[in-house]
């Protein structure tokens, strides 16, 4: 799912919970977060401006309670 340079990550949350939403770069170091603090249930949007990265694949990880996902992003300019 190539981005160029900015993305809509659209998820919901089935109940209050913290959320983490994490960005790392193709070596695995973290270069963003977008979200880590508590979340009311329901749907959410979040923006990722990459305006300053380099092109490339990069990695999406969210996690809340018990659910975790990794997604990955390619980035072109």
């Amino acid at each position: 799912n190539p981005f160029n340079p900015t993305t809509t990550i659209n998820f919901n949350i089935p109940k209050e919970d913290f959320v983490n939403v994490s960005i790392f770069n193709s070596l695995g170091e973290k270069v963003s977060t977008l979200i880590d603090g508590l979340m009311s249930s329901g749907s959410h949007s979040l923006t990722f401006d990459a305006n300053g990265f380099a092109s490339g694949l990069y990695i999406l990880k969210m996690s809340s309670g018990n659910f975790s996902s990794i997604i990955k992003m390619n980035l072109m300019k």
